[in-house]
């Protein structure tokens, strides 16, 4: 018998779940092997539906002698368990790519569409804002330094020079 392979009365000893752990260490190296973890998973589900349908073939679970072959079909089926986790892992990725690169370029094509837009007026509104404030110091430091009454005489005679005159023959 190779290596890592089972008969039905090393499953009678002191380890009924030997092929189970047997199945685990060929698909999970390490507690950070994801592929493992799925293949893993994979063959977990696999095995519950045989005992579903060995339930309702035969109206009660299998026994550990019972499971034996389930466990030697599985043993034989570890690299297509590899395979397929693989698959589905890539495809799980390749979705989470896709999906937050097509949210990327929206983002993106917003920012371009409505970003330019947003700027331009926060420069207006900027602008604005700064010749009024300039326009209120301005104002703040003639009055201290004339007062009042100049500001108001200087400013109605900048205006009435500015109308146009009449023209009188």
């Amino acid at each position: 018998m190779g290596k890592g392979q089972w008969n039905k009365s090393q499953l009678k000893l002191k380890n009924p779940h030997l092929a189970i752990a047997y199945i685990y260490n060929n698909l999970v190296k390490g507690s950070d092997d994801f592929v493992g973890l799925v293949a893993y998973s994979i063959y977990k589900k696999e095995k519950i539906k045989y005992i579903q349908d060995f339930e309702d073939a035969h109206g009660h679970s299998p026994s550990t002698e019972e499971l034996l072959d389930f466990h030697t079909q599985a043993q034989c089926r570890i690299e297509q368990y590899k395979e397929l986790a693989t698959l589905r892992v890539n495809n799980f990725y390749d979705d989470i790519y896709a999906s937050s690169s097509v949210d990327l370029n929206k983002k993106i094509l917003e920012a371009k569409l409505f970003g330019w837009g947003a700027s331009i007026a926060q420069s207006v509104i900027g602008s604005i804002l700064g010749a009024v404030a300039v326009g209120v110091l301005v104002i703040i430091l003639l009055y201290s330094q004339y007062g009042l009454g100049w500001i108001l005489q200087d400013t109605i005679k900048t205006y009435m020079s500015s109308l146009p005159k009449e023209n009188t023959k």
